[in-house]
């Protein structure tokens, strides 16, 4: 799955959806229990302990419900026994850390936001709907937000992608060669394969969003022109959601559009029901616009809320370095020298430019 990069963060939520077997509420202090496991999970790379955490009944079930190609019997037989939902929790589980930010109970179940930053900066972040299943509370569906839609929605548009098709028996073949083809090319990080076999489908299967944001994903990972217009796009054909303002703050920084970045943060901000560390985000912009006296206030913001997310920790002492402020960026050295992802790369950098921080 497509998981989105920009110049300094990328975002993920997991949702856990409603299903109707036999239910009952979830408490608030069992959704916390559950979210302190699935993150505990995540950072420790257990991608199949996660999995195992999906009633898979209820996910195909929620899948059968939007899919007609599901209803075939003989299709959704051969997607159950292809499908592995590993695909999707080791994305939870890739290099970087998962933070729990908050819960909401929703229909006697309960919805989890997660927020993930890879190893890279990358950010996203995954929102999970919880039931209870015959007394056990697990997970019935998730969402990637830098997808933008439910798993389960996701997976039926792709059944229903080919068949819906263009026309011909002919043409329906070779596009679904082609998906297939441009899956695979993303699974081996084959990036300019994926976008030969996007431009091969037809327009109208080129606008499926899974498929279309794995084409802006290789764009932006290729360094393609075609990204910005790709996502301004993608903000045309569809509504307006946390995986696009992502996107559109990406493409916007490409573009040196910083207030249309800022802009598409504070979006974000609203739409996921506010996150602190965005403030890091917004810091960022302000180093790219020339103005780091203008960045620090909100990297401070975002280090009072997560004073442990060394990626943070870097870009304030940059900044405070910039406008000369030796005591503070004599304390966050000595910060980042504390922190349990404080690197060698990060050693030598201080020791090459800034080794009176080291004394």
């Amino acid at each position: 799955m497509l998981r989105t990069a920009l110049l300094f963060v990328c975002i993920s939520c997991v949702l856990f959806t409603s299903c109707e077997a036999d239910t009952a509420t979830v408490s608030n202090e069992e959704a916390l229990d559950a979210g302190r496991k699935l993150e505990a999970m995540a950072n420790n790379g257990d991608a199949e302990g996660i999995a195992a955490l999906f009633d898979m009944p209820s996910f195909f079930a929620s899948i059968t419900k939007m899919s007609r190609a599901s209803r075939v019997p003989r299709i959704m037989n051969e997607f159950k026994a292809a499908y592995n939902m590993t695909h999707y929790t080791s994305l939870l589980t890739a290099d970087g850390d998962i933070r729990l930010l908050r819960g909401h109970g929703e229909n006697g179940g309960q919805r989890l936001i997660f927020r993930w930053i890879s190893g890279k900066g990358e950010l996203n972040y995954h929102a999970i709907f919880l039931k209870k299943i015959k007394n056990v509370v697990k997970v019935v569906d998730a969402m990637n937000y830098a997808a933008g839609d439910l798993l389960s929605g996701v997976l039926a548009e792709e059944l229903d992608l080919v068949i819906a098709g263009s026309g011909t028996a002919k043409v329906e073949a070779q596009a679904a060669a082609d998906i297939d083809i441009l899956n695979q090319k993303e699974n081996n990080g084959d990036y300019e394969g994926v976008k030969e076999a996007y431009r091969r489908l037809p327009v109208e299967v080129q606008q499926n969003k899974r498929l279309l944001l794995s084409y802006i994903d290789a764009c932006q990972k290729t360094r393609d022109s075609n990204y910005v217009a790709s996502v301004e796009k993608l903000a045309q054909l569809f509504p307006i959601t946390p995986g696009t303002c992502l996107l559109m703050i990406g493409a916007s920084i490409q573009a040196k559009d910083y207030q249309k970045a800022l802009l598409a943060t504070d979006k974000l901000d609203e739409l996921i029901g506010g996150d602190p560390f965005l403030n890091h985000v917004r810091g960022n912009v302000y180093q790219l616009m020339g103005k780091p006296a203008e960045s620090i206030p909100f990297y401070e913001m975002a280090y009072a809320n997560a004073p442990d997310q060394m990626m943070n920790l870097r870009m304030m002492l940059i900044a405070y370095l910039k406008v000369n402020d030796q005591g503070k960026a004599r304390k966050i050295a000595t910060a980042c020298k504390a922190n349990k992802d404080f690197n060698k790369e990060d050693l030598l950098l201080l020791q090459k430019v800034y080794p009176e921080l080291l004394n």
